[in-house]
């Protein structure tokens, strides 16, 4: 490959990941302005939702967009399900006690849930891979 193709791809690959970060930063501002509160599990949402994209088309052999739109999928059904079960519960729960929670606790169990979804996210991609790295694991 000579230098041009190369410099061509790296630009490309650059300004890629920056989008990306230029969406999870646009994320981040959202959900403060929305909130007055940082989510830190916004991040590792974003982790999770890359690992499932990234097994649905290494692992099971899908078609690239295929699997980038099933993964959204997934990841929408799994946010929903996050909100509705967690989220709609605590906010429930804090306008029934007295006095009312504080925002450290909201950060902690932010940041909580935030380490759930990190420990489950390299439990369950590890042992995927290492039974896909595994011939007889199946």
């Amino acid at each position: 490959m000579d230098d041009a193709a190369r410099l061509l791809q790296l630009v490309i690959n650059g300004a890629a990941g920056g989008c990306i970060y230029g969406v999870i930063a646009l994320g981040f501002v959202l959900i403060y302005k929305a909130t007055e509160m940082i989510n830190f599990a916004q991040g590792d949402l974003m982790m999770l939702g890359g690992f499932v994209a990234l097994s649905l088309i290494a692992n099971l052999g899908l078609n690239y967009w295929v699997g980038a739109v099933l993964a959204i999928a997934i990841m929408a059904v799994f946010g929903f399900l996050f909100f509705v079960t967690i989220i709609v519960y605590a906010v429930v729960e804090a306008r029934q006690t007295q006095p009312p929670i504080l925002p450290t606790a909201r950060l902690r169990g932010n940041l909580f849930c935030g380490l759930v979804f990190i420990l489950v996210s390299w439990i369950v991609f590890s042992i995927l891979q290492q039974c896909l790295s595994v011939s007889g694991c199946r």
